[in-house]
């Protein structure tokens, strides 16, 4: 049975696309993945062999270094080692043959200063650009690399069949709104200001917002200093990061999924996770009108709303004053075809087993 190994520098089962990769390509076989332990819970998957490189006191450059030590160590019992990519990862090219290794970007630098984006995006280009085997999170991020050689392995969605069901919105005195994902760089304050905008034109707030997300430093706590201000604080709930059983109940208890990515350049080529999973739950979409929302959500499926208050504001005006016609059917179809079995199945298993057979 040929061994995939999967390497990233985040702790194993903290990103969703490395969780679903591992677990369903386990079924075909043997998955070895080498991590950073940053330290966090270690949650398991019963296939899946985990190995957990202690971060050094020296800083992440040691890090890199141990990381690449304990692979290359393990090198003989691989077949194909995908490479989640990282500053530095094309070190890995001078001791596994570039035919063996795929180089999977997720996205370019979202840094908020232009000239250190320009600086990441360019090496990133360059370290990919040695590769011969690169995976894409979508087609627009594809062609920004410069390699020919691109797989697009889309992001995807479970889509737990048994909790898949139709929302009925109108008549509904509070609708429920559900932010997942994190709050760093998200402009998570426009949907506070939207929300304080809604009051002001209703004299009311028909609207409550859950935001289940973690942020660095004293973002989660600067969200709620900011609701209280605008007087929306008993509208709005930070719960913090949110996974499992509690994450689930949340989706199945919300009646709209919302979609807050900022409307810039450096987002443009990236796709929304937490999009996907919303539909496989059977939730309709609230979603900030940029380059890939606007590419997966159609009519039937969510309304867009210029990505600021005010444009979040009038598309919930819209909704409260005049209803919308969703399309769960439609949403149920979404959440087949983006299914992460079928995104793995159909996109990312062909490229494997290219590698295998070469």
């Amino acid at each position: 049975m040929a061994t995939l190994a999967i390497v990233c520098r985040e702790q194993f089962g903290y990103h969703t696309d490395l969780w679903q990769y591992a677990t369903h390509l386990s079924k075909d076989m043997e998955v070895k993945v080498f991590c950073i332990d940053a330290g966090l819970e270690k949650l398991a998957v019963p296939s899946v062999n985990v190995t957990y490189v202690k971060p050094r006191k020296q800083g992440r450059l040691f890090d890199l270094f141990s990381l690449l030590m304990t692979v290359i160590r393990n090198k003989r019992e691989i077949d194909v080692l995908f490479l989640k990519y990282f500053l530095g990862s094309s070190l890995f090219l001078f001791f596994f043959p570039r035919k063996q290794v795929i180089f999977d970007v997720r996205t370019f630098s979202v840094d908020h200063s232009a000239f250190k984006r320009a600086v990441l995006d360019l090496l990133l280009r360059l370290e990919v650009r040695l590769g011969k085997n690169i995976t894409a999170v979508s087609s627009s991020l594809a062609k920004r690399l410069w390699n020919k050689n691109v797989t697009v392995v889309g992001l995807g969605c479970d889509y737990p069949r048994n909790n898949f069901q139709a929302r009925k919105i109108e008549g509904k005195q509070i609708i429920q709104l559900l932010y997942v994902g994190t709050l760093h760089n998200r402009d998570i304050a426009t949907l506070i200001h939207g929300l304080q905008k809604v009051r002001e034109n209703l004299g009311f707030l028909p609207f409550q917002l859950k935001i289940a997300g973690s942020g660095y430093g004293t973002e989660e706590a600067e969200l709620e200093t900011m609701a209280i201000a605008l007087g929306v604080s008993a509208s709005v709930e930070l719960l913090g990061y949110q996974r499992g059983e509690a994450l689930v109940e949340l989706f199945l208890s919300s009646d709209l999924g919302v979609v807050q990515v900022p409307d810039t350049p450096y987002y443009a080529s990236q796709p929304s996770t937490k999009l996907f999973e919303y539909w496989s739950y059977g939730l309709p979409v609230v979603a900030s009108d940029y380059p890939m929302n606007r590419e997966f959500v159609t009519p039937g499926t969510g309304l867009l709303y210029a990505a600021n208050s005010s444009g979040f504001a009038n598309a919930l005006m819209k909704i409260h004053t005049m209803g919308f016609d969703f399309d769960f059917h439609q949403i149920s179809d979404k959440a087949r075809l983006y299914s992460w079995n079928s995104i793995i199945r159909r996109q990312l298993l062909p490229a494997i087993e290219g590698i295998l057979r070469s």
